[in-house]
C-alpha cells in the first residue's frame, strides 16, 4: 500500500465518513484528480463494505471537449458494470442569463444534481475530488474576497451527505498515482484559462506565493484548515445557544432578533450570530457570507427605525423599533383584504389566518374571565350584524382608557406594531364601529355591566 492509499483511508476513517453498505456516487469528470478518487474507491470497495455508482455533470463549457469527457466516464461506468447518473446543463448561456460568474453557476447547477440524487435516495453519499491544491485556492479566494472564520477553514472533509477523502494529498501526487497505474484520464483545458478566478489563483498567486514566502505552503494551509475548522465547530456552538437568547421568532422566511438582547452579547459573538442566522434563512446554504454583508447588519443596529439594508442571498434586513427582522425576498405575502359576517350564537371560521371566533350570548355578572383572545360587550350597545375584517384606509378606534377617537394606523405606531403585522391584524366591527383589535385593544364602547346580557367573542385557532 503506497502513501496515496494510506492517506485515502485515513481521511475517511478520520473523520467517519462511510457507513457499511453505503452506496457511493464518485463524481467523475475525467480530470486526473475525480479519477485517482475513483480507482481508490474502487481498489478498496470491498474492504470499505460499500457499493460504487458514477455521477457526471456535463457544463458545456469546453466545445466538444465536455462530450468527450462524458463519453469516457460512461464507458468506464459500463466496463466496470457500475450505475451511471448523468445530466447536463449549457452552463455559458446560463451564466449569461443570469449574469453571474460560470464558475459560480456551474457550482451551483452540479452541487443541484448531487442534492437531487441523495433525495431521490438513488445513493447514500457523494465523493468529491478536491485536493489540497483546492483547499488552498479556496482558503486564499475567501481571504480575497473578505471571508470571515467560516471561510477562511475552507473546505470541510465531511458535510452532510458529501464527503472528500483525497482533500489531504497533494494533486501531483493523484496524477502521478494514475500515472504510475495506467489509470487514464483528460486534462481540462479551461484549467489553464487565467480568466478564471481560481485558475489564476493556482497557476499565479501561489507559485508566486510558494516561489517568494513559503516553500511548504500547501501543507501550512492544510494545517491552518485544520486548527480553524475545529474552532469554528467551539464556536457554532456557542452561537447556538446565543441564538436562543436573542431570537424572539423564528419563521421558514423570516427571523426577528431583540436588538436590546443582541447588544448584551459580546460583539465576536455578535458578529457569529449574524452568520449563523443569514445562513438559516438563505436558500444557497454554502454560500460564503462575506464581511461586506456583516458590517451592513451590524450598521443597521444603529440606524432609525424603518431602515433597511440588503444582505445578498436575498436576505434583506430591517430595523423595526426595537427589533431587527431578517427577510427572504421571496418570503412576501399577498395581502387579502378579510370581511366576514359572525354567527351570533356560534363559531365563524376564519381559515385565511388559522384561526375560528366562537360568539355566545350570556347574562353578565361581572366576575367573567378575560384574556388576550376573549372579549365582552354589552349586547344591548351594539348595531348588528358583526364582522371580523382586516383594517381599512382611514379606520379610526375609541381605545379603552382614551379621550376621543384615533386613527387605528397611528395606534399602531405608538405601540410600535411592526408594518408587515399590521395588515394581518383583525378588527371586530359592528355596523356603526370598530369593538375590537383582537388580541390588542379593545373599545371603550359597549363596557359590560352586571345584570345585563353579554356577548362573550373568543378567538381560538382552527383545527380543521
Amino acid at each position: 500500500m503506497n502513501k496515496v492509499e494510506e492517506q485515502f483511508l485515513t481521511t475517511i476513517k478520520n473523520y467517519n465518513m462511510l457507513d457499511a453498505g453505503d452506496r457511493i456516487g464518485v463524481a467523475l469528470s475525467g480530470g486526473a484528480d475525480s479519477v485517482g478518487l475513483f480507482w481508490l474507491f474502487y481498489r478498496f470497495r470491498k474492504e470499505l463494505k460499500i457499493r460504487l455508482a458514477i455521477v457526471h455533470f456535463n457544463h458545456q463549457v469546453r466545445a466538444m471537449e465536455c462530450f468527450r469527457d462524458a463519453y469516457f466516464v460512461k464507458k468506464l461506468a459500463q466496463k466496470m458494470c457500475l450505475p451511471f447518473y448523468y445530466a447536463r446543463k449549457d452552463i455559458p448561456q446560463l451564466s449569461s442569463q443570469l449574469k453571474c460568474s460560470i464558475e459560480d453557476i456551474g457550482r451551483k447547477e452540479r452541487y443541484n444534481f448531487f442534492k437531487s440524487l441523495l433525495k431521490q435516495n438513488l445513493l447514500d453519499k457523494i465523493a468529491l475530488g478536491h485536493t489540497a491544491l483546492d483547499q488552498t485556492e479556496t482558503i486564499l479566494l475567501n481571504l480575497l474576497r473578505g471571508a470571515t472564520l467560516k471561510g477562511l477553514k475552507g473546505i470541510l472533509p465531511k458535510r452532510n451527505n458529501f464527503i472528500r477523502p483525497i482533500l489531504f494529498i497533494d494533486r501531483d501526487k493523484i496524477r502521478k498515482y494514475c500515472q504510475d497505474n495506467g489509470y487514464h484520464f483528460f486534462d481540462d483545458t479551461t484549467n489553464q484559462d487565467t480568466n478564471f478566478v481560481r485558475n489564476k489563483i493556482r497557476l499565479l498567486l501561489i507559485p508566486f506565493l510558494t516561489r517568494e514566502f513559503n516553500p511548504n505552503l500547501i501543507n501550512t494551509f492544510l494545517r491552518m484548515s485544520k486548527v480553524l475548522q475545529s474552532e469554528d465547530a467551539f464556536w457554532d456552538k456557542l452561537t447556538e445557544e446565543a441564538s436562543e437568547r436573542v431570537v424572539k421568532s423564528w419563521g421558514e422566511n423570516e427571523i426577528i432578533i431583540s436588538r436590546e438582547k443582541l447588544l448584551k452579547e459580546p460583539y465576536a459573538l455578535q458578529r457569529r450570530l449574524f452568520y449563523y442566522l443569514i445562513k438559516k434563512l438563505s436558500l444557497e446554504g454554502d454560500q460564503i457570507i462575506t464581511y461586506n454583508s456583516l458590517y451592513r447588519l451590524e450598521s443597521l443596529l444603529n440606524l432609525p427605525t424603518g431602515k433597511r439594508v440588503p444582505l445578498g442571498n436575498k436576505i434583506i434586513a430591517k430595523r423595526v423599533y426595537e427589533n431587527i427582522y431578517l427577510t427572504r425576498d421571496n418570503s412576501v405575502e399577498l395581502f387579502f383584504q378579510l370581511d366576514k359576517e359572525l354567527a351570533i350564537p356560534g363559531e365563524t371560521e376564519i381559515k385565511e389566518f388559522g384561526l375560528k371566533i366562537v360568539s355566545k350570548l350570556l347574562d353578565y355578572n361581572g366576575e367573567s374571565a378575560y384574556s388576550k383572545w376573549i372579549e365582552y360587550f354589552a349586547w344591548d350597545e351594539i348595531c348588528p350584524p358583526l364582522s371580523i375584517r382586516t383594517r381599512k384606509k382611514g379606520d379610526r378606534f375609541k381605545p379603552k382608557g382614551i379621550e376621543g377617537s384615533k386613527k387605528i394606523k397611528d395606534l399602531f405606531i405608538d405601540l410600535k406594531i411592526p408594518p408587515e403585522d399590521r395588515d394581518k391584524s383583525l378588527l371586530l366591527v359592528d355596523k356603526k364601529e370598530v369593538l375590537w383589535i383582537v388580541g390588542v385593544r379593545r373599545s371603550r364602547v359597549a363596557i359590560p355591566t352586571p345584570g345585563k346580557q353579554v356577548l362573550k367573542i373568543e378567538v381560538k385557532s382552527y383545527e380543521g
